[in-house]
């Protein structure tokens, strides 16, 4: 699983990742993704997405998606429910993938990328 936060929360992500050894937290945008980490264009992923809540960081999340996420692929976008993240989100659809939305408390929403 790899986190992508563009502000610094080590102490948050220390505590995740206890009982486990496959989070890579990544204190960056997630457009960021293409240019760090080019192996895992063409693996399975899980994504967790702390970005920018504007709504043109939202933008430039989703235009990564486009280009980055494969089918099968977990994308988890932290407050999906507010409103410019939900927007961005919403502009996904046009672009010829199936997703199935899933919400959990209104904290975060994730995406099953097909």
């Amino acid at each position: 699983m790899y986190t992508f936060d563009p502000v610094s929360r080590p102490k948050m992500w220390d505590t995740f990742s206890l009982p486990f050894d496959n989070i890579t937290y990544v204190k960056d945008k997630f457009s960021s993704v293409s240019e760090r980490y080019p192996e895992l264009k063409d693996k399975k992923k899980v994504f967790f997405i702390d970005g920018d809540h504007s709504s043109s960081g939202v933008t430039e999340d989703c235009a990564t998606l486009r280009e980055f996420a494969k089918e099968g692929d977990l994308v988890i976008f932290h407050d999906l429910n507010e409103a410019p993240v939900m927007r961005g989100w919403l502009r996904i659809r046009p672009f010829g993938r199936d997703i199935e939305r899933h919400e959990t408390r209104r904290i975060v929403g994730s995406l099953i990328w097909k």
